[in-house]
């Protein structure tokens, strides 16, 4: 049994230094946590949660993405 960590969206394994996603997810997690930034600074105050849910409804939001949200989403509920 190997003592890899596999990735909370995937079944890849973690890459060296992230704590949960393997080296697509945590380019899109990086992506995400920028841009809510950019959402916050045009939109005024949007919590992590509706940001991410407004995300995930929208068609142009790639498939990356959308699996870190879900996975963000699952984790923040347990």
């Amino acid at each position: 049994m190997s003592g890899r960590k596999k990735c909370f969206a995937c079944s890849r394994e973690i890459m060296t230094g992230s704590k949960k996603y393997c080296v697509y997810h945590s380019q899109a997690f990086d992506s995400l946590q920028e841009k809510y930034k950019a959402w916050r600074n045009a939109y005024g105050e949007i919590s992590w949660t509706d940001y991410m849910n407004k995300l995930l409804k929208m068609d142009e939001t790639g498939s990356w993405i959308k699996e870190v949200i879900i996975a963000e989403l699952k984790e923040s509920k347990i």
